[in-house]
């Protein structure tokens, strides 16, 4: 990693709050349990909430391929925000998981396997019962020069 220090930052601004979530798929009736939600009265949450979902990445990030094959040589710093869609199913399992905006390749294959073996969310509910909905989360990674 040649004179570089690593630095992770996680771009969270309240997301457990202010998620992507904007538009209402359809508000499903008792029968349909299958329909995915894409606004919801309670976003999905990582259990223990932000500081465990900071601990979490900071712990199970692998930066090594980012740092060797994304990071160009000489920069003296560099930052991908990777938004990172996925869905939180009823029983809390993360499915679906994608990168949806344009960051390297390998910025892409790590987000996605941070949030792949995450362990299990906690649902969002709509109307007093949990439901299956996406979440957009954004993961920041930044690489300075020492």
């Amino acid at each position: 990693m040649n004179m570089k220090k690593i630095v992770f930052l996680l771009f969270l601004c309240m997301l457990f709050n202010n998620s992507y979530s904007q538009e209402e798929v359809g508000i499903p009736d008792s029968s349909d349990s299958d329909q995915i939600f894409q606004k919801i009265e309670q976003s999905p949450e990582f259990p223990g909430g932000l500081e465990a979902w900071k601990r979490y990445l900071i712990r199970n990030i692998k930066m090594d391929a980012i740092v060797k094959k994304a990071v160009p040589k000489k920069a003296k710093s560099w930052t991908q925000v990777a938004h990172v869609r996925f869905i939180v199913d009823r029983n809390g399992n993360v499915t679906d998981v994608h990168v949806i905006n344009k960051v390297h390749e390998e910025v892409k294959k790590e987000a996605i396997r941070l949030l792949t073996n995450s362990p299990r969310w906690i649902p969002g509910r709509h109307n007093g019962r949990k439901v299956k909905a996406y979440f957009v989360q954004p993961i920041t990674f930044v690489v300075e020069d020492e």
